[in-house]
């Protein structure tokens, strides 16, 4: 048994597939920094469009501190899209944090995501030839230098970011390959790192349950032990024990009430009956007067009792309107990125019923329709369930509203708004 629990444990060692070192504390708030000033600077860079935005009162966020604020300076300037830019660049910062990529991978690719979506589709290739952005990518590679990203790995990973998603091997099979330029093995647990993962599962499994059956067996047998010498002693004691009689004491006689005298015979003399000793007279308890049997006193009266109104838990109804454009934390509209009147872009009703609950739909005004249907990915993915997909040009139908719930500084959604387009 012990060679077999060291021959499982050998073998578990052996096979079990190093593990990746997670990044520490000091490289999330570097990732978490220049992530930051990456969206800042291609929103600024972005601001430099004069053909875009021909009515600018700033170019640059000086107080911009944080992602908020940076969303803030996109609505406050009238920029298009570009608070659903920051936004989206928040969650792919967070995303492309995993426990296998370090801190040059994660902000290669995310300068690659920004600078796609600055430079590329609806007609904005023309940004490149701006004068503007030449220091924008000057700009950007100080804030990688700053982050202690080689500039020689900079310029290999995003050679390689740029790259078919879907390469051939040497045999011809395909091989899919990472955001980050990885190749990742199609075998999945039939490649030899899955193997070697699944065996020392396995085997862990065998110790945990060889080790749990063997306690359970020493626990069965001594429990038949103590049971089996419980048994002999049974049979063996033959004594019964004495009858616990109660003790009679001199005070406990004097205490007991005498039987009363049996009436004499009708036969007898009246004169027998007046020669009772004296002693027994005493003994003969003598009758109570009337006026002393005990009456039940009569019950008090009690004070009544107010009665307190139960305090209700039942929410307060409330009956506001709020305007969202998109669902900017992914699962949920923030506080924050809510408007109380409608805007040209606000896609999303939100219909506050309670304190802590509400619904939403998609709005009917056709221009934030067209912008919802323009990009469905950042506008209508993350807060909308549909079965077919979208129609440019078309009509969004809400056919049941979607729930909220309020949690801290974010309405969470608890069941997505289902919508159709005809």
């Amino acid at each position: 048994m012990l060679r077999l629990l060291i021959l499982f444990l050998l073998t578990a060692i052996l096979i079990t597939p190093p593990i990746h070192a997670q990044l520490d504390s000091t490289a999330k708030k570097v990732v978490a920094k220049a992530a930051f000033e990456l969206t800042k600077a291609t929103v600024e860079f972005i601001a430099t469009d004069k053909v875009k935005f021909p009515k600018l009162s700033r170019l640059t966020c000086e107080g911009c501190t944080d992602y908020n604020s940076l969303i803030k300076f996109t609505v406050d300037n009238k920029l298009q899209k570009a608070d659903d830019l920051v936004r989206n660049a928040r969650k792919q910062a967070t995303t492309l944090t995993t426990p296998t990529a370090t801190v040059g991978q994660i902000l290669t690719e995310l300068k690659r995501y920004l600078n796609d979506r600055a430079t590329k589709g609806d007609n904005r290739e023309r940004r490149i030839k701006l004068p503007t952005y030449a220091d924008y990518t000057t700009r950007v590679t100080k804030i990688l230098a700053d982050a202690d990203v080689p500039t020689a790995d900079l310029q290999t990973q995003s050679d390689e970011s740029t790259a078919a998603s879907t390469e051939t091997t040497d045999t011809g099979e395909p091989v899919v390959t990472d955001p980050l330029g990885k190749q990742i093995d199609a075998g999945g647990l039939l490649s030899l790192g899955g193997l070697a993962l699944l065996l020392s599962l396995l085997n862990l499994g065998g110790i945990v349950y060889l080790w749990l059956l063997r306690g359970r067996v020493s626990f069965l047998e001594e429990e038949r032990e103590k049971l089996l010498n419980r048994v002999v002693r049974l049979e063996t004691s033959k004594v019964v024990p004495p009858v616990q009689r109660p003790i009679v004491t001199p005070e406990l006689r004097q205490t007991e009430i005498p039987a009363s005298p049996k009436p004499a015979p009708a036969s007898e003399p009246q004169g027998l009956v007046q020669s009772i000793s004296p002693a027994a007279a005493q003994l003969t308890p003598a009758p109570r007067p009337a006026e002393s049997v005990l009456q039940t006193p009569a019950p008090m009266a009690q004070p009544p009792v107010q009665s307190q109104a139960a305090p209700s838990n039942q929410l307060r109804r409330r009956e506001v309107v709020f305007y969202g454009r998109t669902a900017d934390l992914g699962d949920g509209f923030s506080v924050a990125s809510l408007l109380a009147a409608p805007d040209r872009d606000t896609v999303f009703q939100i219909d506050v019923r309670t304190d802590f609950q509400a619904i939403y739909h998609v709005t009917e005004k056709p221009e934030a329709q067209q912008l919802a249907l323009s990009d469905p990915y950042s506008y209508l993915a993350d807060a909308c369930e549909y079965t077919a997909k979208p129609i440019p040009n078309a009509h969004i139908r809400t056919d049941q509203p979607g729930q909220l719930a309020l949690q801290g500084d974010k309405w969470k959604i608890i069941q997505k708004a289902k919508i159709s387009f005809y």
